[in-house]
């Protein structure tokens, strides 16, 4: 169900998805709205919830 054809895609989507909830946690006490946006954006990297991935990770090995 949340197994990918490639781990390398996967694990791409993760860096990217980490990296920007890692930004809006950064720029979280500066910038509401472009935190918002780059945790949105983290979301979607993600395809859903960390978790989600993270099952999903696991499946694909």
């Amino acid at each position: 169900m949340f197994a990918s054809k490639s781990f390398g895609e996967r694990l791409l989507r993760g860096i990217v998805g980490g990296g920007l909830f890692y930004s809006a946690y950064l720029l979280g006490t500066t910038s509401a709205a472009l935190s918002s946006l780059l945790g949105l954006g983290g979301l979607v990297a993600l395809r859903g919830c960390p978790m989600c991935w993270t099952m999903g990770l696991i499946e694909t090995l």
